[in-house]
């Protein structure tokens, strides 16, 4: 029994499966019915009974406390610190002497030793009483009990400190879980927050300048008319409303450019500029301001390379917003000057814009490049700005790979000089079409661009011209199906938030024209509406910001269904009309965009014509409508899915005879036996192998 207490530890688990095990082995050794461990928690002065078994308060194994340290024969012995063994007669004794209280029944003979680890720290006491004559206790016992102490206690001790490390480690394991799960609703939070922000900015963007477009137009026109034109007074108003319009233009779009960088969704187009345009270019836009306050303003370009590698676009707007502080910030009858040099040897190229201002503080220089601020309240009184050019232009900067620095002594001047790389074209390919690229969008030659937004018209103009694409933009006084009617493009542009009414409208008006319905159209917008876009005869689709690679493949599918458009014109011209509408009409239910394209234009190059259904609904309205050859049905769509849209067409009478191929990227176990109990006749699993499609398709229709 000793041997098997000591091996006892080895395979117990826990505490709670140890001490019952231990209670059947002292019972071996000594008559131990009436057994207890008590355990002395220290830090709380407190005792616990997490076993204890008394055939006259407990008979079943059960846990007591935890009790405050007080004067029972537990804690007698801890406080003596050795095994005591006592009859009923020298119990009584204690008591009188007040040395111990015994709250329970009195025992015959109780015997207990304390529970000592081999540092000879008392963690507890292990007792065994008796309520009968018969059984009693001797220094023998004692002794036994004794010896197997120390092993127990070390058990005991050990298996505390494994049980306290689990907790903790449940614990920490717990608290792990409950912040990532704190941690994924804080991300889930941030992502909606992001969203929200880049709806709001795209609403605002679109409710801002629609007035601003409205004030600006209508005031230009107004300045044109002669009986205002010689007005002075009137004149001044005018130009006053148009230029506090633009100045607010100017903000919105500043805030956007911020919000698009911190967002990551800010694109760089790099392209070879040169040195000397980008710089005249520029001072254009301050040369009239600076002859108001009478400054002089300096070019000087040193020897440097003709052409370098950036964003044309940001790199004016770096220029001008830097130009713009030091024409604004500068007295009159001082200097300004745009400085132009560069290191050959780091191939590095240094625009330094200077003035002789009023100069700023050494400790407001770190605070410059932060968005929304301003060096002192004083001066945003005296001068009017945002305090977000500084900060575009840092931002801007650091994402063409360049830096900024800035020299500044109040009262004496400022100079900030960007330090760009010049780009070895060898290092940076040009955006350029192969000729193989270029064959493959060739019969797009023109296209026609509605948008509102000066900077997108831009970038689309520049991209479609590195496509050897001409364009035409859509002046917005003048009337838009006249203006594409005389263009008569090969693809239209267009963008959904327009100032002056809704591109929904505007595309569904092309689409049903009857002159130029067949011209592509390719939606260009920041919400997400693609399905919108789609159902309404988009012929692509782009999210802004777009790549150049992305419209080049909108391109390429343009240019597929314009050589579709003229193949069925061909085959017009050449008296097929009637063998077309003898071809077997398929419908074609699919909800995923690259999907119905691929498989429509398989379908057509195979024979067949189709019918387009975007979700169930709309293939039991043209099942009913049609009453094509057969269906191509896929599973999963919206509003209504395929296996209840092929209940519904079964059901009828008039179309329960029709073919359909359930097409689905399902392939769990009984999807294809759902498919077919639902009505359909064949199962095709995605991605579809176009053999084995059209041999289910010709079985179907009992073609040769």
């Amino acid at each position: 029994s000793v041997y098997k207490i000591s091996e006892l530890a080895y395979y117990v688990k826990s505490l709670e499966e140890y001490y019952p095990l231990l209670h059947k082995l002292i019972n071996e050794l000594l008559p131990a019915e009436n057994f207890y461990v008590g355990i002395f928690d220290e830090s709380n002065n407190e005792v616990v009974f997490p076993y204890i078994v008394d055939e006259i308060e407990s008979p079943e194994p059960s846990k007591l406390g935890p009790y405050p340290f007080g004067k029972g024969l537990t804690e007698y012995v801890i406080n003596c610190g050795a095994s005591c063994l006592l009859t009923m007669k020298e119990i009584k004794e204690l008591e009188n002497k007040s040395e111990v209280v015994l709250s329970g029944p009195m025992p015959l003979c109780w015997l207990g030793v304390p529970l000592k680890t081999t540092e000879n720290k008392t963690i507890g006491v292990l007792a065994i009483q008796s309520y009968n004559s018969k059984i009693t206790y001797n220094k023998e016992a004692e002794e036994i009990l004794g010896f197997v102490s120390t092993q127990i206690a070390t058990v005991i001790y050990r298996k505390q400190i494994e049980e306290a490390l689990a907790i903790e480690r449940k614990y920490l394991a717990e608290r792990v879980i409950e912040r990532t799960e704190e941690l994924s609703a804080l991300n889930a939070e941030l992502e909606r927050a992001v969203r929200t922000k880049d709806e709001f900015l795209a609403n605002m963007s679109h409710e801002l300048r629609t007035p601003l477009n409205a004030i600006l137009g209508l005031s230009e026109i107004m300045l044109k008319h002669k009986d205002i034109s010689e007005n002075d007074r009137h004149r001044r108003a005018l130009n006053t409303i148009r230029e506090s319009g633009s100045h607010l233009l100017n903000l919105i779009n500043d805030i956007l450019d911020l919000s698009k960088i911190e967002a990551g969704k800010l694109d760089i187009n790099i392209e070879k500029i040169s040195v000397e345009h980008i710089c005249q270019n520029s001072l254009q836009f301050v040369r009239q301001q600076a002859i108001k306050k009478n400054i002089d303003i300096n070019v000087e370009i040193n020897d440097c390379p003709e052409e370098f590698w950036a964003d044309a676009v940001r790199i004016k707007q770096i220029l001008i917003n830097l130009l713009n502080n030091a024409v604004k910030f500068t007295p009159s009858t001082g200097q300004v000057g745009l400085k132009v040099n560069s290191d050959y040897n780091h191939e590095v190229l240094y625009f330094t814009v200077w003035d002789t201002g009023i100069g700023i503080s050494t400790e407001n220089l770190n605070r410059l490049f932060k968005p929304f601020v301003q060096v002192s309240s004083s001066l945003a009184r005296e001068y009017e700005g945002t305090g977000l050019g500084l900060s575009l232009v840092s931002k801007l900067t650091e994402m063409h790979g360049g830096s900024i620095s800035v020299e500044s002594e109040v009262g004496i001047g400022s100079k900030f000089t960007i330090a760009l790389p010049v780009r070895n074209p060898s290092n940076k390919k040009e955006i350029t079409l192969s000729d193989d690229e270029r064959i493959a969008i060739n019969s797009i030659n023109h296209a026609f661009i509605i948008e509102d937004s000066n900077e997108d018209t831009e970038k689309l103009r520049y991209f479609l011209d590195k496509m050897s694409i001409r364009s035409t933009v859509h002046i917005f006084e003048t009337n838009m199906l006249d203006s594409v009617i005389e263009a008569m493009p090969d693809v239209i542009f267009l963008d959904i938030l327009l100032w002056d009414k809704s591109g929904w409208d505007i595309l569904s008006t092309i689409k049903k024209h009857d002159v130029i319905g067949h011209i592509p159209v390719v939606v260009t917008t920041v919400l997400q509406e693609r399905p919108r876009a789609i159902a309404l005869g988009a012929d692509g689709y782009l999210n802004k910001p777009y790549s150049y690679h992305s419209l080049y493949e909108s391109l390429v599918k343009v240019q597929d269904k314009i050589y579709r458009q003229q193949k069925n014109e061909l085959s017009n011209d050449m008296g097929a009309q009637l063998e077309m509408e003898n071809l077997p009409l398929i419908l074609l239910a699919e909800d995923n965009e690259a999907n119905l394209e691929t498989l429509e234009t398989f379908l057509e190059f195979g024979g067949y014509r189709v019918v387009i259904a975007r979700n169930g609904k709309e293939a039991v309205d043209c099942a009913n409508e049609y009453q094509p050859n057969l269906i191509l049905m896929d599973i999963q769509m919206p509003k209504m899915d395929g296996l209840e849209a092929i209940r519904l067409i079964k059901s009828n009478n008039k179309l329960n005879e029709i073919p359909i191929i359930a097409l689905t990227a399902l392939a769990m176990p009984g999807d294809k036996e759902r498919c077919l109990s639902a009505g359909a006749n064949e199962y095709v699993s995605k991605p579809v192998n176009f053999d084995t499609l059209m041999s289910s398709m010709e079985k179907l229709l009992g073609k040769n």
